[in-house]
């Protein structure tokens, strides 16, 4: 009797999946993309483009992973904005 493990070898190596084509393949790159959208870089971008909301939601989720106090220093500066801005 053939051990388990090379039985999974030998089942394995006949039924191989096909490559994904390369949609597929750029499709799970864009998620990753916007897994890293929360980045402060992108966070910073958001302000700079006065985008305060989106800016500040960008920095809390950021500030909610690793408390800095940058990020903190960056809330505080979208309230400031949103608060001037009504």
């Amino acid at each position: 009797m053939e051990c388990t493990a090379a039985r999974q070898q030998k089942h394995l190596a006949r039924h191989r999946p096909a490559p994904l084509p390369r949609h597929a393949r750029l499709g799970a790159a864009a998620a990753r993309a916007l897994k890293l959208s929360q980045a402060p870089g992108r966070s910073v971008a958001y302000f700079n483009m006065e985008e305060y909301e989106s800016a500040k939601a960008a920095f809390e989720a950021a500030h909610a992973l690793e408390a800095r106090r940058e990020t903190a220093t960056w809330i505080r500066k979208c309230d400031a904005e949103l608060r001037g801005a009504t």
